[in-house]
Order: structure tokens, then sequence, then C-alpha cells
């Protein structure tokens, strides 16, 4: 459903109707030292997981040999199964398998201890 408003105050609708409406919809209109009110613009996200993340993963990248890198970044970062992946690169299921066996294992010995490693699943 479309609206439009104008200057009034008042908005259309696609059928025609019009409607008054209360809601301000000018960020101008907001007051420039309420600093509660700006509230939502502050980013939710925790930047931090977000750095932790960032650092493990290029960490991880780095002990990977390169076929093992390429499935990985294939199925994390393309969406790719591990048959697509296969078929992409020639290979047979069974080869393509224990590649992905082998970074599980990484992941797991490097990276994840004692309890995590039940708790948290792998990315592939």
């Amino acid at each position: 459903m479309r609206r439009s408003y104008g200057s009034d105050n008042t908005s259309e609708d696609e059928d025609g109707a019009e409607k008054i409406s209360d809601t301000v919809l000018s960020l101008d209109a907001m007051p420039e030292d309420d600093v509660k009110s700006a509230a939502w613009l502050a980013d939710s996200r925790d930047c931090m997981e977000e750095l932790i993340t960032a650092l493990k993963e290029k960490e991880l990248l780095s002990i990977l040999t390169e076929k093992q890198r390429e499935l990985y970044l294939a199925m994390t970062r393309e969406g790719l199964t591990l048959r697509e992946f296969a078929r992409r690169k020639g290979i047979g299921i069974r080869a393509a398998f224990d590649l992905k066996a082998a970074v599980q294992e990484k992941i797991s010995k490097n990276f994840l201890s004692g309890t995590q490693q039940t708790a948290k699943r792998c990315p592939l």
C-alpha cells in the first residue's frame, strides 16, 4: 500500500482516500539536543564479537590447506552444498566429504575446547 504525504499533515492512499496524520516523518523535526530519542540511531550489533570472529576466521584460513580453504569459503560464503562443491571441482563426493571432515577437525582442535566442542556446531 502506497501513501503520499502532503505538507499539511494529510496523506492520500492509492485509492485516493485522504487521511490526517499526527506522525512526524521528517528528521528535521526531531530535537537536536534530545540524546535519549536518538538512541534508535545506535548500532545494536556487537562490534567486538564481529571483530573477534573475523580474526578467528582469518587464523583458521591460515592453517587450512588450499583445498580445505576453497571448501570452507565455498560452503560458508557462497552457500554451496558439499555435492555442489564436489561437482564444481570435479572431485568425488567422498573426497569432498574427507576435506570437510579435515576442516571440521581443525576447527575443533584449534578453536573449540572442552564442553564447547559439543555445545557449538561447526558451520560446515
